[in-house]
């Protein structure tokens, strides 16, 4: 349902996103801030971190610079495949943006949830 309410809501524009069409980026900041603070707040982060790093630290070395190490190459390789997603889905706005592909989308969509809740029932 959200999925079909977001194709019928049109592209976003800069006068339709939610910091409004005067404000600079430094003004968008506390949409920004709320986003990482879930994010860092998220249990399901919290519990695949303290269940994934110890298998990777030796405990007969430093334990708190291997996790800072491990922490560190978490937090760069998510940089750049986030990074890498945000400049693809920049290109591809143009595309995403036209009425057929919202309308195809939804009906992909559609159709997906719709398998899903009859293989759900068939269980």
């Amino acid at each position: 349902m959200q999925a079909r309410s977001c194709a019928r809501s049109g592209p976003l524009t800069p006068a339709a996103r939610p910091a409004g069409p005067g404000q600079t980026p430094s003004q968008r900041e506390p949409v920004y801030r709320r986003a990482a603070l879930a994010n860092l707040l998220n249990p399901k982060a919290a519990s695949i971190q303290l269940t994934l790093v110890p298998q990777f630290v030796d405990p007969a070395g430093p334990v708190g610079g291997q996790i800072l190490a491990l922490a560190t190459a978490h937090a760069l390789l998510m940089t750049v495949w986030l990074f890498g997603w945000a400049l693809l889905l920049r290109r591809a706005s143009h595309l995403v943006a036209r009425p057929g592909c919202r309308t195809a989308a939804a009906r992909v969509g559609s159709v997906v949830l719709l398998a899903l809740g009859l293989r759900a029932v068939a269980a």
